[in-house]
């Protein structure tokens, strides 16, 4: 395998390998601006992970107790200790990755609405 050719055009790069492709392709192979996609994004307004990183604990404790009858329920779901479903319940934290992904086996697009929904 050869290196790819850098080229400097107005003293920006541009590897290409031996075809004269780019080796590294970069946006929509059409070469057009995926236009409505980008103002879909920007309508749907701005994600603030600070605000959802603060109201993640409650969030989550609320879907545990619409959703579990007591702390044992939540352990034996989750494969947690009593330390952490208890934590879970009075929302002090949540659950991440693999309990998120437990929690939406379990209960479907629910959870998600009741987690990430905008109020």
């Amino acid at each position: 395998m050869t290196a790819p050719v850098v080229i400097y055009v107005n003293g920006v790069s541009s590897a290409h390998d031996n075809t004269g492709a780019p080796a590294n392709p970069v946006g929509p192979l059409s070469g057009r601006f995926p236009q409505a996609a980008h103002d879909a994004i920007l309508q749907r307004g701005a994600v603030d992970p600070h605000r959802i990183r603060r109201d993640y604990p409650e969030r989550w404790s609320a879907y545990i107790r619409d959703n579990f009858r007591n702390l044992n329920h939540v352990c034996q779901t989750f494969d947690v200790s009593e330390r952490t479903a208890r934590k879970w319940w009075d929302g002090e934290t949540g659950g991440h990755g693999p309990q998120v992904g437990i929690a939406w086996r379990t209960h479907g697009e629910a959870v998600l609405q009741k987690l990430f929904a905008a109020e």
